[in-house]
């Protein structure tokens, strides 16, 4: 893993500095993202880099320091993520217990790294963020959830796709590896984004990346990000037994040619997705909705976003690991033609209402790990009794690394069972390949359209 990827403590007092790329609701547009013609490219100079990454991830304006000081340890590339983590009550402080949950942004990064050769004007190109989702969420740390919020942008490279998702058009030279369009490539959204919306194209024509290019982004950005949120289930499994994981990002407030609804199609507030019940237990989507649905706001479930690549890759429920997709709808917070967060109050209500729902899922899934839990394991308990309690993480992790394994599969094998009785492994993901080269029909679940709660 990158040593540049920080890793902050959050607490309240975090939160309320809004410190690192959480920070401001304009980001800060370098020499290198102004728009240019292709042959007047512009490098940024590597010590304005420098000066620009201290300043942003330590909270002190650019203006007020003219190089950075001796000895300070520098990122010279945009960092990967933040990762924050409730803090453990103190005494006579009133504090929400740590929960089960994990909830990551990973399309909301706009730190965008000096080698992006983009094509568009900025403000076009930012029209691929999940603009401010990190603001959204960032309040569930208040009710025990852990953050993660990814600082790079999507159209830089896009952690929701699988590795081998590769649009080879976009290459120099043939991809040394194996190679799997699905048809998010075919849309012009695979790992390596063609277009931002459809006619706007990422890069300027005739411009290719090289295979060493592509490499670093999935090296230093991509597999750094993913390896966080599976460090962070990890660590919550290994604590709860249990973890339950809401993968948060933004939709436009009408579909277009490149989505899976067809162009100018209405949408409702807020898309839940769960792989059709693939990557979580019914009761945590249930719940989710319901949640929802009690702040006024209108819920379809699995159209037209049933999930992507990070459900595929973590939701394993027969492990104790349910994931759910949450895609919000733009319109609610966010001014999509200039990325700019509503100044009419729509952002903080929305944030306030989602504030509430992590409450309450948080909440929820206490009980649930309590319920899974039970019992510690006693001072006689048997050594399969320890395999058991640890199997499910180690297969999470087996699964996510590309292995088609399973706990019940691992079991026999560990505890000296080879043959194990398995013919094969009914808890396996394999039905998962035959959902990845395209958009599931799924039937639709809509929740009447209301207007937000007011609490009294």
């Amino acid at each position: 893993m990158r040593q540049f990827i920080p890793v902050i403590h959050g607490s309240l007092d975090w939160i309320a500095l809004e410190a690192c790329s959480l920070a401001s609701l304009k980001p800060v547009t370098l020499p290198h993202q102004r728009h240019r013609e292709p042959a007047a490219a512009v490098e940024l100079h590597p010590s304005a880099a420098k000066l620009y990454n201290y300043c942003r991830f330590n909270g002190i304006p650019g203006k007020q320091l003219d190089s950075v000081p001796e000895g300070a340890s520098v990122a010279e590339e945009a960092h990967v993520a933040v990762y924050l983590q409730p803090i453990t009550p103190v005494t006579g402080e009133r504090h929400r217990a740590r929960a089960p949950l994990l909830v990551d942004s990973p399309h909301s990064g706009r730190i965008y790294p000096v080698d992006f050769e983009f094509y568009p004007e900025f403000t076009k190109l930012r029209r691929g963020e999940d603009a401010y989702v990190d603001r959204l969420v960032a309040p569930a740390l208040h009710s025990g959830a852990t953050v993660i919020a990814a600082l790079f942008p999507r159209t830089y490279i896009d952690v929701n796709r699988h590795e081998n998702d590769i649009d080879v058009e976009l290459l120099a030279s043939p991809w040394p590896y194996p190679v799997r369009p699905s048809e998010k490539t075919a849309r012009g959204l695979g790992l390596l984004r063609r277009y931002v919306i459809p006619g706007e194209p990422v890069y300027a024509p005739g411009k290719r990346l090289t295979v060493e290019q592509v490499h670093h982004r999935i090296v230093s950005y991509f597999e750094p990000y993913l390896t966080l949120v599976a460090n962070a289930i990890d660590a919550l499994h290994s604590e709860f037994g249990v973890v339950y994981h809401l993968d948060v990002h933004s939709m436009k407030s009408r579909g277009n040619a490149m989505t899976p609804d067809g162009a100018g199609a209405s949408r409702p507030d807020v898309v839940v997705g769960d792989l059709r019940g693939l990557a979580c237990e019914p009761e945590f989507t249930q719940f989710v909705v319901q949640a929802l649905e009690a702040e006024g706001l209108s819920v379809s479930v699995n159209k037209p976003y049933a999930g992507a690549g990070i459900l595929r890759r973590f939701g394993a429920p027969q492990d104790g690991v349910h994931c759910l997709q949450i895609e919000l709808n733009r319109a609610l917070y966010l001014d999509e033609e200039q990325v700019e967060c509503l100044s009419d109050g729509r952002f903080e209500r929305l944030q306030s209402a989602l504030a509430r729902v992590f409450a309450r899922v948080a909440d929820w899934t206490l009980k649930r790990a309590a319920e899974e839990m039970g019992k510690p394991i006693s001072e006689q308990a048997t050594e399969a009794d320890f395999v058991r309690r640890v199997l499910p993480s180690v297969a999470r992790r087996l699964r996510s690394s590309g292995m088609r394994v399973s706990a019940s599969l691992l079991e026999p094998l560990l505890l000296g069972d080879a043959d194990g009785g398995h013919e094969s492994d009914p808890d396996s993901n394999d039905s998962l390949d035959s959902d990845y080269e395209q958009e599931p029909e799924i039937s639709e679940k809509q929740s009447p359209k209301g207007l937000y709660c007011i609490p009294s």
